[in-house]
Formats: C-alpha cells, sequence, structure tokens
C-alpha cells in the first residue's frame, strides 16, 4: 500500500440561509494543503516549441517553473527517453511504438512540430540528457509507465537519479498510473514523493483514500 501520496483536496463550502433566522458562528481556518499554488511544465513549454524537449524544457526553466514534468517510454534496448505517446507518430517524423526502436534508431528520428508557420525539429532526448543539462537547478516530476506490463523501467530510473544526486536535494517526484510502479518506486527508495494518477472519468474516491 503507498504511504506517500500527493493529492489535491477539493474543499466546498455550503452556506445555508434561512429566510428568518441566521446563525453566525466563528469557523476555524483551515490549513492551506500549500503555500501558494505550484506551476508544473508539463512536458516542457509545449505551447512554444515541440513536447518534451531539451529546447521546451529550458524555456519552461527560464519561466522559472516549479517543476519540469517528464512522461517516460523505453527503448528496446533499455534507454529511458522523454515521450508522452506509446508511440511516436504524432510528435516525431517516424512511426510505430517507441519500444520497438534501439536508443540509436530514436536518434535519428527528430520530433516535428509547427508553430505559426515554420515547422521547428529536435531529437528525442533521453532522460539522463534533460538531467544532464539541468542537474540540480530543477524539480523533475516524472512519469513511470509499464513497459509491456512489466517493472522494468523503474531501477534504471532510480539509478539515474542516484547518480545525479537528486534524490538527497528533494529535486524530483513520481507520478504514475499504475499504483505497482509506485509500489516499486517506493521499495526502491521510500523518500520519493508519490502522485498517484486517475484517467479521465476512472476516479476512485475510495481507492484515493486508501493509500
Amino acid at each position: 500500500m503507498l504511504k506517500k501520496v500527493i493529492g489535491i483536496l477539493c474543499v466546498s463550502c455550503i452556506v445555508f440561509a434561512g429566510a428568518y433566522l441566521v446563525m453566525e458562528r466563528e469557523v476555524e481556518p483551515e490549513p492551506a494543503i500549500v503555500d501558494s499554488p505550484k506551476v508544473i511544465a508539463h512536458r516542457g513549454a509545449n505551447d512554444r516549441f515541440n513536447e518534451s524537449t531539451i529546447t521546451a524544457y529550458k524555456i519552461a526553466a527560464e519561466d522559472g517553473v516549479d517543476a519540469l514534468e517528464i512522461d517516460l517510454r523505453m527503448t528496446a534496448d533499455g534507454a529511458l527517453i522523454a515521450m508522452h505517446d506509446e508511440t511516436i507518430d504524432r510528435t516525431t517524423n517516424g512511426t510505430g511504438n517507441a519500444t520497438d526502436y534501439s536508443l540509436q534508431e530514436i536518434k535519428e528520428l527528430e520530433t516535428s512540430e509547427v508553430f505559426g508557420e515554420q515547422r521547428t525539429m529536435e531529437e528525442i532526448p533521453t532522460l539522463r540528457e534533460i538531467l544532464e543539462t539541468f542537474r540540480d537547478t530543477e524539480h523533475y516530476y516524472i512519469e513511470t509507465r509499464l513497459v509491456h506490463g512489466e517493472l522494468v523501467m523503474e531501477e534504471p530510473l532510480i539509478e539515474l537519479l542516484l547518480e545525479y544526486d537528486l534524490l538527497s536535494q528533494d529535486l524530483v517526484t513520481i507520478q504514475s498510473f499504475s499504483e505497482e510502479s509506485l509500489e516499486k518506486i517506493q521499495t526502491l527508495a521510500p523518500e520519493i514523493p508519490l502522485t498517484l494518477l486517475f484517467g479521465k472519468e476512472k476516479f476512485n474516491l475510495k481507492k484515493s483514500k486508501d493509500v
């Protein structure tokens, strides 16, 4: 069972008003969940450059965001890359599943997007390249997932984060739709804050409270 899960609590205030009677009482304010809202750059500054690229993350970092959000996929030879979709069709000049490509083959492709009337191209980055670029200057909000239904990206991910000494500095949060992946992460590195994600129309309040 997950012990450390970051959640968002929505509180509704209902005011009962009577036609002839108004009851007032002092209520102790609830403590704030956070001091201020956090800005997380989902796939980088994807409003201005190709999503999940070094340039998109640099733009977001220059804007002073609180965290860089990185969706992970794993190549056929075990490299962790920044890629949201299961396939590379939407964001690159290639086709097919990311897991069917070796890292060398992935590097022969480029992300491709049009902003205004200009097409921009940039290679698909590995997680290592992103960490090498920013090191301890940013907080990383990383999404894990199962690979062909297996827990295979968690160990190399933790090894990489330890190599860059990010865990001891509290610079990483891990999110996932997979409870199994988060449980594996918790076993490997209990200190990492975790976020359990729910798909659209799949939210389960009981499960949220249980974790």
